[in-house]
């Protein structure tokens, strides 16, 4: 740096090293390279190394250290970006799985003409508007003995209660002379092969994607029973019937494999973060462009 503020010396006789930021008007006519050469704080008057203040005929030739600085540290803070924005994507795909891992079927329920119960089929369904609607988390454990139908819906913890028909919640499951039918829906994920145990009174019907898994479907007093699943692997539809008649106990037992269903904070956090994200992205092509 010494040799090329000779040489700018040489040129001209107005070129002068000078500790100004501000090259000289003598300097700029003169197309010199003015330097800045002033003593850092802590090098004890030491002179710093020289910095090209001026484009002129030697600007070309930099500092090494310097171009080699600048040119490391963009691509690095690239990458650090780059990092920081798929560790945000990674957290948020963590956050969703586990905020999204709710298991929940709907149920409609009617009250019923008790021989309609005799047959827990999908064919007798009631076509009407249910009685009560209501959502529940699988596993199923509904049970009670001569209990009313709101007592037996929080048996197993269902929630989203809603009663069309007043009188319906306060009412009993099976009074000899009108029952209760019930239909579940939902989705779930399976297998072949896999099996299905289910302790019920009285009779229900379980069929997936179609097929019927074969339980008894009429009055019976509590009993277990298993099928097995023999179609394709995969998420499909459900429809569960079940039906209470003859008196109690009223029982449904069974873990079905529902699919995970998000839930509303799940939208909410995925959409905290992707503004975030873009947020950040702003900003940073703020200051790029500064």
């Amino acid at each position: 740096m010494v040799r090329r503020c000779r040489l700018a010396s040489r040129r001209s006789a107005a070129c002068a090293r000078r500790c100004d930021s501000r090259p000289s008007a003598a300097a700029r006519r003169d197309g010199c390279v003015t330097t800045k050469r002033c003593p850092s704080p802590d090098s004890g008057g030491r002179q710093s190394r020289a910095i090209p203040l001026l484009s002129g005929p030697l600007s070309g030739r930099t500092h090494p250290r310097s171009s080699a600085g600048s040119s490391s540290i963009t691509p690095w803070r690239s990458r650090m970006f780059k990092l920081k924005q798929l560790g945000l994507v990674a957290a948020l795909a963590v956050a969703a799985s586990s905020a999204s891992a709710v298991n929940v079927a709907s149920g409609k329920l009617w009250h019923v003409p008790e021989a309609v119960t005799f047959n827990a089929i999908p064919a007798n369904v009631p076509g009407t508007t249910p009685d009560v609607t209501f959502d529940v988390n699988s596993p199923f454990n509904f049970s009670g003995t001569s209990v009313s139908v709101n007592t037996w819906l929080a048996s197993s913890g269902a929630f989203n209660i809603v009663e069309n028909t007043g009188g319906t919640l306060a009412s009993l499951m099976d009074n000899g002379v009108v029952g209760t039918f019930l239909q579940f829906t939902g989705m779930v994920t399976v297998t072949n092969g896999m099996t299905f145990t289910v302790t019920h009174d009285d009779g229900l019907t379980l069929i997936i994607g179609g097929i019927d898994l074969g339980f008894n479907p009429g009055p019976t007093a509590p009993v277990v029973n298993t099928a097995t699943y023999t179609g394709p692997s995969g998420t499909f539809a459900f429809e569960l019937d079940y039906a209470e008649c003859c008196g109690g106990p009223a029982v449904l037992q069974v873990d079905l494999p529902l699919q995970a269903i998000p839930e509303p904070s799940t939208y909410a956090l995925m959409g905290l973060g992707l503004a975030g994200m873009g947020l950040t992205l702003r900003r940073r092509r703020q200051r790029e462009n500064v």
